[in-house]
C-alpha cells in the first residue's frame, strides 16, 4: 500500500480516537450528570483546554487526511514530453564532431577527374557535388615536398598528372608533425595518405587537411 495513503487511514483514525476522548470528557455525555441539570457546570477549566485541544485537533487531522487523499489521486501534470526521451547533450551519429566519411574504394582519383572527360564541365560540377567533403585515401610515390611554413607542404606523386593516364592529385597538409615527417622522406618512398576531397577538375584531384598513414 502506498505512504501517503497509510497515512491518511492513520489521521482518519487520530480523529476517531479524538471523537471517543470527547465523548469520555464531555460531562453531559454521563446521564447522571445530564440528569442533575449541570451539563456544562463545574467543569474544571482544564478539563475545556483540553476538549478545545481534542476538537481543534480532530479537525485537524480529518482536513489532512481529504487533502492527502486528493494529491494521492491527483493526475500527474502533463508536460507534452514523450514517453522516451534522449538527452540533448547526446549528439546523433549523423552530427559527431570530426566525423569523417569516405568514398568507397571503387570512387578513383582517376574516376572522379574522368568526369570532367565524358561530360562537359557545367555538367560535371554538378556529378562531383556528392564526393566534396568526403575522405579519400590514396597511395603513391613521393615526388616533391614543397613547404613555405612549418605549418604548410603541397605534396605530389610522381607518375601522375598530364603526361600519364593517372589523374594529378596535389595534397596539402597543415600538421606540423606531419611536415616533419614529410622532412625526412626521399623522392620514391612509397606512401599513403589521406585526406578531404577539396576540388576536382579536367587534370587533377585536390586533397585539403592530409595525413600520412603509417
Amino acid at each position: 500500500m502506498d505512504i501517503q495513503k497509510i497515512a491518511a487511514w492513520a489521521n482518519v483514525g487520530s480523529f476517531g480516537v479524538a471523537c471517543v476522548a470527547l465523548y469520555f470528557v464531555l460531562p453531559s455525555q454521563h446521564p447522571q450528570v445530564a440528569e442533575k441539570g449541570a451539563v456544562l457546570q463545574g467543569i474544571n477549566p482544564s478539563i475545556w483546554i483540553l476538549m478545545m485541544t481534542l476538537l481543534v485537533a480532530g479537525v485537524l487531522h480529518i482536513t489532512a487526511a481529504v487533502v492527502q487523499r486528493k494529491s494521492v489521486h491527483a493526475p500527474a501534470p502533463h508536460t507534452g514530453a514523450s514517453s522516451s526521451l534522449v538527452p540533448a547533450s547526446v549528439p546523433s551519429p549523423s552530427t559527431e564532431v570530426g566525423r569523417r566519411d569516405f568514398v568507397g574504394a571503387s570512387i578513383t582519383p582517376e574516376y572522379l577527374v574522368g568526369l570532367f572527360k565524358d561530360h562537359t564541365s557545367i555538367q560535371a560540377n554538378k556529378l562531383i557535388e556528392p564526393f566534396i567533403g568526403k575522405w579519400m585515401k590514396v597511395s603513391g610515390h613521393l615526388n616533391e615536398v614543397l613547404s613555405s611554413t612549418p605549418d604548410f607542404a603541397q605534396v605530389s606523386f610522381s607518375g601522375r598528372g598530364l603526361t600519364s593516364d593517372l589523374a594529378g592529385i596535389y595534397m596539402y597538409f597543415r600538421s606540423k608533425d606531419s611536415i616533419e615527417r614529410l622532412a625526412i622522406l626521399r623522392r620514391g618512398d612509397a606512401l599513403t595518405i589521406v585526406g578531404e576531397i577539396r576540388e576536382i577538375n579536367s587534370v587533377q584531384l585536390t586533397l585539403e587537411s592530409c595525413e600520412l598513414e603509417g
